[in-house]
This record gives C-alpha cells, sequence and structure tokens, in this order.
C-alpha cells in the first residue's frame, strides 16, 4: 500500500509542471496568432492606403477589418 501511495504522490508532483507547460505553450500560440494578426493588419492597411484611401479611412477600415478578423477566429 504504502508503494502505491508514492506512486500516487509522485504523479501528482508532476501535474503543476505539465500544468505550467501546457499553459506555457498555450500563451505561445496566442502570441504567434496576435503576431499574425499585426502583420495581417499592416498589410491591410498598407494596401488600403496604396489604393487611395487617406490615413483616417484606412485606419477606420482596418478597424473594421481587424474586428471581422477577431470575431471569425472566436466562432472557429
Amino acid at each position: 500500500m504504502a508503494k502505491d501511495e508514492d506512486s500516487t504522490a509522485d504523479e501528482g508532483s508532476f501535474n503543476p509542471l505539465s500544468a505550467l507547460l501546457a499553459q506555457q505553450a498555450n500563451r505561445e500560440q496566442q502570441v504567434a496568432a496576435m503576431a499574425e494578426l499585426a502583420g495581417a493588419l499592416r498589410d491591410y492597411y498598407t494596401a488600403v492606403v496604396a489604393e487611395g484611401f487617406d490615413e483616417d479611412q484606412a485606419l477606420e477600415l482596418t478597424m473594421a477589418f481587424q474586428t471581422d478578423a477577431l470575431h471569425q477566429s472566436h466562432d472557429a
């Protein structure tokens, strides 16, 4: 019985580490997704300005694009 209790205690000690590793992986995925979104927003803004929109219009359109992109990512 003592051996079973020890192995359970040992297994329990790994749970916090595995949880921390999972949290870190999740954060890294979120950072990568935000970096990808930032790049897409930059490219979109640049393209809108290149099409002749002024900076205020381009910013407004880019913000709408961002809102749509965020809604789509939450729906997925």
